[in-house]
């Protein structure tokens, strides 16, 4: 550690500096705005003692592999870390250099072709045949896959699908009356 102004130069980065606290000497005759008061002096010295303590001791580049507790010392270097790794998770690649698959704005265009009226848009019949190929119960939830079902059956879970069933004369009567409340 050394102290500024004491003419023994900086010790950082390998130590936060102090400081010395100047004071004016006798102001000459007449008393112009190029003399330097020591209040000036005072200050940037102090700026220059905050930006080190601010950085810590021994700052370096931002790593790809170190990524703080995000409740660890907030320093600037700890946050660029701590924004870099998320970058690195949002771009899902080994670092944070790495090119991203898709731009935003490429991510907005593709969108932009499959909404309605969209160069590719999607129909009404493909979002439904999604839907309809798996419905999803919720008890489980349990994703129950459509099974084949005939004209004029009625719709029967068996296990993990949904399939057609006939029924029989009687339970379809059963069923119909139970609909009409009766």
């Amino acid at each position: 550690m050394a102290e500024l102004g004491a003419g023994s130069g900086s010790g950082y980065p390998g130590a936060v500096d102090t400081k010395q606290t100047f004071v004016n000497g006798p102001n000459p005759f007449p008393d112009t705005n190029a003399r330097m008061d020591a209040e000036v002096l005072n200050d940037v010295l102090d700026a220059l003692v905050k930006i080190e303590t601010e950085l810590g001791v021994d700052p370096s580049d931002a790593a790809d592999d170190t990524v703080p507790a995000a409740d660890s010392a907030a320093t600037v270097l700890v946050k660029l870390n701590m924004i870099l790794g998320r970058l690195k998770d949002i771009i899902g690649g080994a670092g944070w250099k790495t090119a991203v698959a898709i731009t935003l704005a490429a991510l907005a265009a593709h969108r932009a072709r499959h909404i309605s009226g969209g160069a590719d848009a999607f129909l009404a019949t493909d979002v439904l045949e999604a839907i309809v190929k798996r419905l999803q119960e919720t008890g489980g939830p349990t994703t129950l896959v459509m099974g084949a079902v005939a004209d004029g059956e009625f719709l029967k879970r068996s296990g993990t699908t949904v399939v057609g069933d006939a029924g029989s004369a009687t339970d379809q009567t059963a069923r119909l009356l139970a609909v009409l409340g009766d």
